[in-house]
């Protein structure tokens, strides 16, 4: 089995290191990276079971903490020992970055996120919402198990782009999405069940920019504005788009990130 990581390399100077949000790829990031690589070492990533990353071999208690190992395998090919980066995630990708900055041996040395899906939150700021979050997966878990990926899909992706949003895409997009949804159960729980709380997001100490939609669901909504509250120094950002901004707003979401690494 092929246990390397897919991602790219574009440009040169200082790393800026992506990471996507479920049910998606470090493709997302291109536009970005065709921004950035003037004047940064731009690394776009594959998480596991997106991309070219394999689906990962252990599923029982899959952690960020495996994200981040999967990542680091990235660092070590494309990074000199100890070298310093930028990193930058969206949803999904949004919560590794932000575990990552947790970490005591972190090497980033800046953060820029994108409504971070840190759904763990919710056990302190709204307890039914964090128990509608885990019975939203469940519901997507039985539909993939009943072999019907397609109803999961609908669920999922029309919550973060609205309604019908996944019955008018061209149908070659909707068979990777379906061929993928099984991750994404996966992706939650990791986040859901993560030990993190307000007490160790209060102590990133590198600047932090944090974008998001106006017209974004309440349930991100909501972690935007908790972590807005308790980072030291953070920077908040509100631009015209819904969740999924940096892919389908990037002429908004682009220029904030470009500008953010620039000045660091």
């Amino acid at each position: 089995m092929n246990n390397l990581p897919g991602y790219f390399v574009k440009g040169e100077g200082t790393p800026v290191v992506l990471l996507h949000c479920s049910m998606s790829s470090k493709e997302q990031w291109l536009t970005l990276a065709s921004l950035l690589k003037e004047k940064f070492k731009v690394i776009g990533i594959d998480l596991y079971g997106y991309g070219q990353s394999p689906f990962p071999e252990k599923t029982d208690n899959f952690t960020l903490d495996n994200e981040i190992e999967l990542i680091e395998k990235v660092f070590e090919k494309v990074l000199d020992e100890n070298e310093k980066f930028h990193l930058a995630g969206h949803s999904y990708g949004g919560a590794v970055a932000m575990k990552y900055s947790t970490l005591e041996r972190k090497r980033n040395i800046s953060l820029c996120v994108f409504e971070p899906m840190l759904n763990h939150v919710f056990r302190e700021i709204d307890h039914d919402t964090f128990l509608l979050g885990k019975q939203f997966i469940s519901d997507i878990e039985n539909d993939v198990l009943s072999g019907n990926p397609k109803k999961g899909c609908i669920k999922f992706i029309d919550l973060f782009s609205g309604d019908g949003t996944f019955e008018k895409l061209p149908y070659e997009i909707q068979k990777i999405f379906m061929n993928c949804i099984k991750k994404m159960p996966m992706d939650y729980r990791a986040t859901i069940d993560e030990n993190l709380n307000s007490n160790l997001y209060k102590k990133i100490d590198i600047p932090v920019c944090l974008i998001s939609g106006k017209k974004s669901p309440d349930i991100t909504a909501q972690i935007s504005r908790f972590i807005s509250g308790i980072i030291p120094g953070l920077t908040h950002f509100e631009i015209d788009g819904g969740h999924m901004s940096p892919i389908e707003k990037p002429e908004f979401f682009n220029p904030i990130v470009k500008d953010f690494f620039a000045k660091i």
